[in-house]
């Protein structure tokens, strides 16, 4: 699979989980993709797997919750050399498009080390291995955000909105009219344009968080998820 991290609508989930299992210079690395919606899930998980191989050298994991452009994620070398394994996990995930999903590698170690291109190579590999057998669903994402503007603008921008795929759409009214909804994440930039073009600049919109859109980079924050 081959998408780009431009076209943030093309993301897919797991309905079920998929494993594979590799070999390389006499390891064993066992893969596992789960879909997991939130921190709670990746820890539950991760202690099941835990429990299940009690005796595994390493189990190195990454996970990604959310779109990618505003996304939660986490990894975990579990003790092999850093950026070595659940980087490379990470990256097997995220350049095949999936989001809310956790992956897993369990390594039983054959004696013969591998070095840290061979190991890049092979966690990589397992968690590929893991996703050819895996059946994805399109997942079509959605992205809350506000736009505050003139009451003199409120009619126009009503109509503007009528021109995207927006949903649950609320309006605040104070000194200006505050309007709250959800809009496809491929919609976001164009809406954002348009809002400016209709206040001359004056206003934009804004995530939930409050940071102005713009054409946001992937952000790769890292997070453990026992926090």
């Amino acid at each position: 699979m081959k998408h780009s991290r431009e076209e943030e609508s093309e993301l897919y989930q797991l309905p079920a989980a998929a494993a594979a299992e590799t070999e390389a210079k006499g390891s064993r690395f066992i893969a596992r993709i789960v879909p997991a919606d939130s921190r709670q899930a990746v820890r539950e998980f991760l202690a099941a797997e835990r429990a299940r191989f009690p005796d595994a050298t390493h189990i190195a994991y990454a996970y990604i919750i959310g779109p990618h452009a505003s996304q939660e994620s986490g990894i975990s070398d579990d003790g092999e050399p850093q950026g070595t394994a659940g980087r490379p996990i990470y990256d097997a995930l995220f350049y095949s498009s999936v989001t809310n999903v956790l992956g897993m590698v369990t390594r039983y170690f054959g004696g013969t080390k591998l070095g840290t291109g061979g190991l890049v190579r092979a966690y990589g590999s397992a968690v590929r291995a893991a996703l050819e057998g895996a059946t994805l669903e399109r997942l079509r994402v959605r992205v809350p955000v506000r736009v505050r503007m003139p009451y003199r603008l409120a009619d126009s921008t009503e109509r503007l909105l009528g021109e995207f795929d927006v949903t649950s759409l609320q309006r605040e009214f104070g000194e200006d009219v505050l309007f709250r909804f959800e809009i496809p994440l491929n919609q976001r930039d164009s809406c954002a344009a348009r809002i400016r073009d209709l206040s001359s600049g004056l206003h934009t919109l804004e995530q939930e968080n409050g940071d102005d859109v713009k054409n946001n980079a992937c952000d790769r924050s890292r997070c453990d998820p026992s926090g």
